[in-house]
């Protein structure tokens, strides 16, 4: 794996803290580095690429939620992680520095210096490896100030920022938000921002809870939390759940009882944002009880409605985020009947019509995971229809406009399942032009730049496939410096950390079709790194197993690439372990089916590398078993049918290879006739040209076998053309010139074995020109005929 590029100052700064470990592998010494998220995460996966291969690994602890509650027990696990050192005797790396504008973390940060203080002689005498301290970049003199003792025995202190963010002019040549805006959006969070969070710190000062004034405190929760601050909402969102409750306890009321529902909700959103989803669906499900005794005590009246059908819509997340759809659906399918009777009741008010297309959003959700495409598309058109009328009635609001970009966005996701590109690209950009507009209203706040982000990831998906590779970078990348952003702002939260990983994947994406296998590697590898943090970090949720699991496959199709068959089918096989976990857990949805298919064809691959034809038959075998059971379930969606086009090719290449020609032309004739059908139907992508071109070249190949030549040049020619057509749309990328240059090869042969030896000759010098120009910019590959 080559090693992660760093920018200069962070470079400068990974030297000098590799030199001295390297200077000093053994004995105590200390090393305190201040700095943002992003890059400390890169620097860590930097240094410990180095020092792998001199066998003293960095031995990496991130702190965690507990840390803040009991910082002591943390400063033990650290003495005892310095005191009894592995086998490998690696230095130390402990990250303490999340969320560094939260009060709470801050004020643990204080008191675990302190005790580390306090334990300097001990570090001295018994600890056995250098201890490099991570803490954020602006502790510096609380450090000092804190740890005088540890301050004076230091070897090093480094200082590590995130650079500025500087955003491109997007797609729609819209100008960027003002600079004095982008400039101050990585250290936002501070007191000037927080209204009703100043409020209630002048409120604090009153004696009794009972002049407490709970919806304020609420809205400060909530204004924490986009601040990049848990630490401190979680303090806040439990001083009102306490209020709530022994106002609740004192008096029964139904008004009490519902404040304390609601500052239940409040904790269970704290604990989904730090990604404690048991801890989300306590308070949540409390919350619900409470929301049902009031619907009992009070009658149907609107309000209690309308509470129940928040509380239901809370706990379908919580079931989202484990997987469990069917439960999901069945809170979501409640809390949509409740919507529509308050619609009913009340007319056409802004609230219960925005209540109810958000109820139609949550179903479309759980549409989506099952497949079921039409019931998805209902909902999500009403929804949009509903939206688009409260713009009209509201006005350009800024909530009506997000929930409109919301809309869109989800019937784009729809359109881009059926192969829809059209109708996908016309509610994107409309998507994206509504966020950027946003962004310029709200001054870049964190939500308004996720979702921007999120709608030039989607238009970057429609430039892939239209095969506009520069206009795909050029978003995906603007989004990519979003996210590393955001990941500032907010403290490195499991959902910003997580958009991260997804930003650099799509960017792997990009440098995989140039040919820039290093820079894919590099991306792919940081995106990795994230994911087996946020698999630690969440309990091993189903998305988050299921990032991990597309960050190995990333890594094997670098190693495939490379020849590296070992590593490859290394990750290969780790993905499909969680693949197989996944398909258990939930029950087989068509999304872990589909990703169970894909890990199977991965490792298929590799076999026919060893040469093992019998376990690559095994696993293209269950392949194509999964690939019909899917396109039964779905209909003929686009991706079901290249699906199984891809396995009746796999399963064709064995049957070619063992000499079983019958059976290689039916597998390879039945995916022939899905590639056409494809092209067609996506009106010609330059993904379904190059998977007919491939499909005609297997078609080839057993005519060859069969030496029936002239049906082979057919399909061989008919497949030079889609090559040519492409190499003209796509430009001289590796991948298409490659293809180009076995298409030629192709035909050549059949030139030759016709009797054309003069065509065969021209033909091959065109191949080799090609080939010169692959090999002058060093992106020469094996020659071999191309596969998906």
């Amino acid at each position: 794996m080559p090693p992660l590029e760093l920018d200069a100052a962070t470079e400068r700064t990974a030297l000098n803290l590799l030199r001295h470990l390297e200077w000093n592998p053994d004995g105590f010494s200390l090393l305190f580095l201040f700095a943002d998220v992003g890059p400390a995460l890169q620097l860590s996966e930097w240094l410990n690429q180095r020092l792998v291969l001199q066998q003293r690994p960095l031995r990496s602890l991130l702190v965690g939620d507990a840390f803040l509650k009991h910082p002591e027990q943390a400063l033990d696990q650290l003495m005892d992680l310095c005191m009894q050192p592995s086998q490998s005797s690696g230095a130390v790396w402990y990250a303490a520095h999340r969320h560094p504008a939260d009060k709470r973390w801050n004020q643990a940060r204080r008191s675990f210096l302190a005790r580390l203080n306090e334990r300097r002689f001990l570090l001295e005498r018994d600890a056995k490896t250098p201890l490099v301290l991570v803490l954020p970049s602006e502790f510096r003199s609380d450090t000092r100030n804190i740890a005088p003792d540890l301050w004076h025995v230091r070897a090093l202190s480094e200082e590590l920022r995130a650079s500025a963010p500087a955003f491109s002019q997007g797609l729609d040549a819209q100008p960027p938000p003002a600079p004095i805006q982008q400039a101050a959006l990585l250290h936002l969070g501070t007191e000037d921002i927080l209204p009703a969070y100043r409020e209630w710190q002048r409120m604090s000062t009153r004696p009794s809870d009972q002049q407490t004034f709970l919806p304020t405190l609420w809205q400060a929760v909530e204004e924490l939390l986009g601040a990049g601050r848990p630490g401190d909402a979680e303090e806040l969102a439990l001083q009102a759940e306490a209020t709530a409750r022994r106002r609740s306890e004192t008096d029964p009321a139904p008004a009490t009882l519902r404040d304390l529902s609601i500052s239940l909700d409040h904790l269970g959103r704290v604990a989904k944002t730090r990604g404690d989803w048991a801890q989300a669906e306590v308070a949540y499900a409390e919350s619900l009880v409470l929301a049902r005794q009031l619907v009992e005590r009070l009658g149907d009246t609107p309000e209690s409605q309308r509470d129940l059908s928040v509380s239901l819509n809370n706990l379908g997340s919580v079931a989202v985020a484990r997987g469990d759809w069917a439960q999901a659906e069945a809170v979501y399918v409640e809390g949509l009947t409740l919507r529509r009777q308050l619609v009913e009741r009340l007319g056409d008010t802004p609230e219960s019509l925005r209540d109810l297309s958000v109820s139609l959003n949550n179903l479309g959700s759980v549409a989506m995971a099952r497949g079921d495409w039409a019931q998805a598309e209902a909902v999500y058109a009403e929804s949009l229809t509903l939206r688009r009328q409260l713009v009209e009635r509201l006005g350009a609001t800024p909530e009506s406009l997000r929930d409109l970009s919301v809309s869109l966005n989800n019937l784009g996701g729809l359109a881009e399942v059926r192969g829809d590109w059209g109708q996908a690209e016309a509610v994107h950009t409309e998507s994206l032009t509504l966020a950027r507009q946003l962004v310029e209203r709200l001054g870049g706040t964190a939500e308004s730049l996720r979702d921007l982000s999120i709608s030039l990831d989607n238009l970057g998906l429609l430039a892939r496939t239209r095969g506009d590779w520069v206009q795909a970078e050029a978003v995906h990348a603007e989004s990519l410096t979003i996210a590393r952003q955001l990941v500032e702002r907010l403290g490195g939260t499991p959902e910003s950390l997580r958009d991260l990983s997804v930003s650099l994947d799509n960017l792997g994406l990009v440098a995989k079709n140039r040919g820039d296998w290093v820079q894919a590697e590099t991306v792919y590898a940081e995106s990795l790194t994230l994911r087996r943090q946020l698999v630690e970090r969440l309990g091993g949720t189903p998305e988050s197993l299921r990032d991990l699991s597309v960050s190995l496959n990333n890594l094997g199709r670098v190693a495939r690439a490379r020849g590296d068959w070992a590593q490859a089918e290394a990750v290969y096989a780790e993905s499909l372990v969680l693949r197989r976990q996944l398909v258990e857990r939930l029950g087989g949805t068509p999304e872990s089916l589909r990703d169970l298919s894909v890990s199977l064809n991965n490792l298929g691959s590799v076999a026919e590398a060893r040469g093992d034809w019998t376990q690559a038959e095994t696993v293209y075998v269950e392949s194509l078993a999964l690939a019909r059971q899917l396109v039964e379930r779905l209909g003929n969606t686009p991706q079901s049918l290249r699906d199984l086009s891809i396995s009746l090719d796999n399963l064709g290449d064995v049957a070619r290879t063992r000499g079983d020609w019958p059976r290689a032309e039916a597998l390879c004739a039945e995916s022939l006739t899905l590639t056409r059908q494809l092209v067609e139907r996506l009106g010609g992508t330059p993904e379904s040209l190059r998977d007919l071109s491939i499909s005609l070249d297997n078609l080839g190949r057993v005519a060859e076998a069969r030496s029936d030549w002239t049906q082979a040049e057919t399909v061989y020619v008919e497949s030079l053309a889609l090559a040519r057509q492409l190499v003209e749309r796509l430009g001289n990328t590796p991948q298409s010139l490659r293809d180009l240059s076995a298409s030629l090869n192709n035909v050549s042969r059949a030139a030759n074995a016709l009797g054309d030896p003069v065509r065969a000759q021209k033909l091959e010098a065109e191949r080799a020109a090609i080939l010169q120009h692959l090999a002058r910019n060093e992106e020469a590959a094996p020659d071999s005929p191309p596969s998906i």
